[in-house]
This record gives C-alpha cells, structure tokens and sequence, in this order.
C-alpha cells in the first residue's frame, strides 16, 4: 500500500463526514445550533435532539476530565499550516504522545510527511486499527486525500470529535475560514475545547529535515545540524504543548527539550514503530490466508 493506497484507505472515512461540508459553509446564514443538530443527523442520530445528546456527551466528557490520572480523553491535532513552511509541526503528535497525551493527528497526505514518519514507524500500518493504536500507544493518524483544503479538514475533525465521546480538545494548527460564532456555539453545546495555534515561521534560515540524519534526531548525543532542528522542534511547538499543559511558552519549550534529550520520544517511537510493524504483519497474513481460501 503506497501513498495512494493511504488516500484511498481512508477517502470512504472522509466521504461519511464530508457531507457535513454544505452545513458549515452555510453556518454563517443560519442559526449556529440548527447547524450543529444537521450534522448530527447527517450523521444518522434522529432518536435524541441536539441538546440532549450533548448533554450526555458533556457528563461523559466531565467524567473523563476529573479523573487527572486518566489518559483516556482524546485530542485531535488537524494540520492547517503548509507542513513545507511549518515543518516542526510534523514532531507535534509525536511530543505530544510522549507525554501521555491520547493524540489524533488529522492532515492531508504530504510528501514532506510521509519522508520523516518513514524513519519511526510504518506509514501504512498507521491506517490500520487506529482506535487500538490510541488506546495503546496514545497516537494515531488520519491521512486524508491531498485535495482537501483546511475548511474541509476542520469539518471533518468537527465531525468526528461530535461522534468520540472521549474527545475534549481540537487543536488548529494554522489558519481556516469556518465561521468562528459556529466554534464556540460547538464548544458550548459539546464542552469540546477548541484551540488556535498559529506560529510564526522562524527568521532563521528553514531547516530542510531531508537532509538530516532522522533515525538519529531523537537521541541524547547530537550533531550540530540535529541540535538546531531540535531547537526549531522546541521552539515552534512550545504554543501547542503550553496550551496542552497550561504551562508558560518559556517552561513549555524546557519541557520539549527535556523529551528530545531524555530520550524519551525516541523510546516512544521505538515502541510505536514495533507496534505498526506487528499490526501490518497481522493483516498481511490475515489477507494472504483469505486469498488461499478464495
């Protein structure tokens, strides 16, 4: 399964939420509540209105929230920013499952992407069992097709969070034209969070991560070329992890350097890249036992 093959594996994902595409681009002309209960129904829930469904979503998601020891509240990361400007925003899901944080990581399927998740784990195995990949490994990913743009992207992370009971934040990386009055009123009605992270592209030159050694970027003893990227890593995702944490930029960024020469974010991909080659084993052999029977 190539780079199509992960367009394709997830393009009828994509086609059961994009219906909900025609509400949002709408919202700015109607009620932002009769909005938000037509993607409910887009969605096949016709049994409880709106508000009593996010209510019981609400309790769900308070009970979540009060267990602090808990890992088991979701955050969706949706990739907006030009990963080819913003680079340092690829290692986001990876810093963020480091820390213990149950990550979904939504983008558009990205060459540059694709070229620096290829030296941790199996790209392709990622699209397989994802909802064990985030109760386990705290990380997962939905690759959608290129051709999406970053309004749709974000209907698509509104409309899954709708249906995950288990979400409470939506970070935004980067800039969308979805109606802001319609954000808070799904803020309001589903208590799910939702964050803009919009950072400014480093003076510095950028940092061409092809060329670097990547299989070597997390470890504790680093060339100069890996110790400057790994101050881009710190420095352009100290916003996300201080909102995640609700700790200072300055205390943020100590907080990523900690994780990038601790080792522990190497630790973590070992074992999530194990953890992708043993899923994609299990349904490669699954498939070739099906084909020997048909």
């Amino acid at each position: 399964m190539g780079t199509l093959g992960l367009e394709m594996a997830n393009l009828s994902e994509f086609k059961q939420y994009h219906t909900a595409l025609p509400v949002l681009q709408g919202a700015e002309s109607i009620h932002h509540f009769d909005a938000l209960k037509q993607l409910l129904l887009l969605h096949g829930i016709y049994s409880q209105e709106l508000s009593d469904f996010a209510l019981e979503q609400r309790k769900q998601r308070r009970v979540l929230s009060s267990d602090l020891k808990s890992n088991g509240h979701h955050q969706y990361f949706v990739q907006l920013a030009k990963v080819e400007t913003h680079p340092t925003q690829i290692f986001a899901p990876l810093i963020s499952a480091a820390l213990n944080r149950a990550t979904l990581y939504i983008a558009a399927e990205d060459r540059l992407m694709h070229d620096i998740y290829r030296h941790y784990f199996n790209i392709e195995a990622t699209q397989l069992e994802k909802q064990r990949a985030l109760a386990e490994m705290h990380l997962s990913f939905d690759f959608l097709p290129q051709s999406l743009n970053n309004q749709q992207l974000v209907v698509y992370a509104l409309s899954k969070a709708l249906l995950d009971e288990n979400c409470q934040q939506i970070y935004l990386l980067g800039e969308h034209t979805v109606s802001e009055p319609l954000l808070s009123e799904f803020t309001a009605q589903t208590g799910i969070l939702i964050y803009e992270v919009n950072v400014t592209a480093r003076e510095e030159e950028s940092i061409d991560f092809r060329t670097l050694e990547l299989n070597k970027l997390f470890w504790k003893n680093k060339s100069e070329h890996l110790t400057q990227a790994c101050q881009a890593i710190a420095q352009e995702n100290a916003v996300l992890v201080g909102l995640q944490m609700g700790i200072d930029q300055r205390h943020a960024r100590h907080l990523i350097d900690d994780l990038l020469y601790g080792e522990h974010i190497f630790e973590k991909m070992s074992v999530f890249g194990e953890f992708t080659e043993t899923i994609l084993k299990h349904h490669l052999e699954i498939r070739r036992k099906t084909e020997q029977i048909t």
